[in-house]
């Protein structure tokens, strides 16, 4: 029961995380391994920082 809910959480998550414009972390992973062997692998935290910091620099995108 628990490993249903918790499955059912993440495909959740990652669903929000594509519809708010966030990029899969496991896919970008997977091209890293594939196509830049050279690259470390970020953690999560990091991946989804840079990202965050890349969308929206060093401030609000707009006004209000």
């Amino acid at each position: 029961m628990l490993g249903r809910r918790v499955g059912w959480v993440a495909k959740f998550l990652g669903t929000l995380r594509r519809v708010a414009g966030m990029p899969d972390y496991a896919d970008h992973i997977e091209h890293l391994r594939r196509c830049h062997p050279e690259i470390p692998i970020p953690n999560e935290r990091e991946f989804y920082s840079d990202f965050v910091r890349g969308r929206y620099g060093d401030g609000p995108t707009r006004c209000c």
